[in-house]
């Protein structure tokens, strides 16, 4: 969400729009909050062009935009009526207060707490607990793979059931091209913008390939890749986001047996705008006179095939996990762990 991709494709939307909307026309301070609810969406939402309210040419000046949101007693109330098939199609975009963020109290958790090489009835097989996608975990994670390799396991089992989708999608194309190494240079997977976007900016920077190094800050250093044809991966009701979106990027390649509970089907990218001239909070003309911020849908993430799972991932092998671990993940006596190597040996 911070990347310096997102805020240029940011910072260009908004001129785009602005220089084609009237907002040198007075904005009285009544309706400022309810205003920026639209613009907001108008310039990056999802779904802008499937919400008639929301089009570019619905309204033809700004005084006929401030009736129209005058209309709503509460921005609450206007942000609902601009969802596009709430509950249904958008399920993840919230009208938030900003404080909330700041409070909210995140545990951090490492990336990898769990590896080991399972000897399974003579069968090598390597496991692994992803718990986010934080890309100072990379390099750990690349290590892990280096071990794998070296132990030349010949199954992998991906645990995913308690991955919320921290971190950032750079990161998941890392994973993906650590359990691959076939495919180097091909679309991994994209992100679908409202057509606005799609239509102005340079789409190369919404497109994920399959890599070879790891290129950061603070690392750079080749990828230790298995060139798996088939992984395994655990699932549950609480994987969301980026761990779906790992999952059905290397559908097309590779063949990806889930077992667990159907996934929560989040394959979309949200980020928070605020209500200043540049929807950043540290954009010039902050409105400080209210505590609201939008959290919306921006894209959908597609796999090479142009397919995106919103309605959640199906196992192969449904299992539903106990509510409380018996014994420690990782321990092949645990209820999916143990499922999963025995789904392997059939």
């Amino acid at each position: 969400m911070n990347n310096q991709k997102l805020i240029q494709t940011l910072v260009l939307v908004v001129i785009l729009f602005t220089s084609c909307a009237k907002t040198e026309e007075y904005i009285p301070e009544n309706i400022r909050l309810n205003h920026f609810i639209w613009l907001g969406m108008n310039a990056y939402y999802k779904w802008q062009n499937e919400v008639p309210n929301l089009k570019d040419d619905r309204f033809v000046s700004q005084y006929e935009l401030n009736t129209f949101v005058k209309g709503y007693k509460s921005p609450e109330e206007l942000f609902k009526t601009l969802k596009y098939k709430s509950g249904d199609v958008d399920r993840f975009s919230k009208l938030i207060n900003y404080r909330e963020l700041e409070t909210l109290n995140v545990t951090e958790k490492q990336s990898v707490n769990i590896s080991k090489v399972i000897n399974f009835q003579g069968l090598k097989v390597g496991y692994l607990v992803v718990n986010n996608f934080m890309s100072e975990y990379d390099k750990s994670l690349n290590d892990v793979f280096k071990k794998f390799k070296e132990k030349n396991i010949k199954e992998l089992i991906v645990d995913l059931r308690y991955n919320v989708g921290e971190g950032s999608i750079e990161s998941v194309t890392n994973l993906a091209s650590m359990i691959t190494g076939q495919f180097y240079n091909q679309l991994f997977c994209y992100e679908d913008w409202n057509e606005k976007v799609m239509k102005n900016i340079d789409n190369s920077q919404f497109r994920y390939k399959f890599k070879q190094k790891i290129e950061t800050d603070t690392v750079d250093e080749f990828i230790s890749s298995l060139n798996m044809t088939k992984v395994y991966v655990i699932v549950s009701e609480k994987t969301s986001g980026l761990p779906e979106v790992l999952i059905n990027g290397l559908k097309p390649y590779i063949d990806v047996k889930l077992i667990g509970k159907q996934t929560a089907g989040k394959q979309v990218k949200n980020i928070i705008l605020y209500d200043s001239e540049n929807f950043k909070k540290t954009g010039g003309k902050f409105n400080d006179s209210h505590t609201y911020v939008l959290d919306i849908v921006v894209a959908e993430y597609k796999n090479k095939n142009n397919s995106s799972e919103n309605k959640g991932l199906i196992p192969d092998l449904e299992i539903v996990e106990e509510q409380e671990l018996e014994v420690e993940l990782g321990d092949i006596n645990e209820f999916l762990l143990s499922a999963t190597l025995n789904f392997i040996k059939k």
